[in-house]
């Protein structure tokens, strides 16, 4: 609103971020695609979209270094769970429901 009582126009620097976001999308799908050697549609599975979920829930939506921490513990972690399979997705699930309950902005947000 602040933006827009200045005479800043919104449109266009909302369309320069979309354009900015989509390139270096792009550039990491290159560099993923190039580092696998094959790209398939089973490559990307549920469960991946979930853990991805989870570790910018955990570190914090408005937070770099947070979904950094956060992709870091859910890394980490899961290996000294390994014993439990498949199980560890309810861990997953758990732990994102807790944090969506009692840090609604994540480990690392000042906002509580």
């Amino acid at each position: 609103m602040a933006a827009r009582a200045f005479g800043i126009g919104l449109v266009r620097y909302k369309s320069i971020s979309f354009g900015v976001s989509a390139f270096l999308a792009a550039i990491a799908g290159v560099l993923l695609a190039h580092s696998y050697s094959y790209i398939a549609p089973d490559t990307f599975t549920f469960a991946l979209s979930i853990q991805v979920l989870t570790m910018i829930i955990l570190g914090g939506r408005d937070n770099v270094g947070g979904a950094v921490v956060g992709a870091v513990l859910l890394i980490a972690l899961p290996e000294s769970f390994r014993f439990l399979g498949e199980y560890r997705f309810i861990l997953y699930g758990l732990l994102l429901i807790c944090m969506l309950r009692f840090r609604p902005y994540g480990l690392l947000n000042s906002k509580t």
